[in-house]
């Protein structure tokens, strides 16, 4: 499934972003762990690109990353809402759902303060 145009959809700002991810389902073959990169991210969810394929693709996936500032996240109420492969890589887009307002506040920091740093 192509991204489309989903950027007109968006209740949310996304900020371009390169950080590591983790991704957990119950239908991972081994540990249920997917490592991959995350390419940009809002307060509602967030899109990642994947060496593997999510098989069979999952409704949920529990996400797991840490921003530069050193503060972990960890989104337990997650789902794929689309993916298509691009080159080698395998691409999600992924909505966070349930969030409590203290984990949005805090999202909402991080975000703010990586989108002022100055660019490399």
């Amino acid at each position: 499934m192509r991204e489309g145009n989903t950027r007109d959809r968006r209740k949310y700002k996304r900020l371009p972003l390169n950080l590591s991810i983790e991704l957990y389902t119950k239908n991972h073959p081994i540990d249920g762990k997917y490592e991959g990169r995350i390419e940009n991210m809002g307060l509602g969810g967030l899109l990642v690109s994947l060496a593997e394929e999510l098989t069979p693709e999952p409704n949920r996936v529990f996400v797991y990353f840490y921003f530069p500032t050193g503060e972990r996240f960890e989104f337990v109420r997650a789902r794929v809402v689309h993916g298509f492969r691009s080159g080698d890589r395998f691409v999600y887009g992924i909505a966070f759902f349930v969030m409590s307002p203290d984990r949005k506040q805090s999202l909402t920091g991080c975000l703010r303060e990586l989108e002022n740093r100055p660019r490399a």
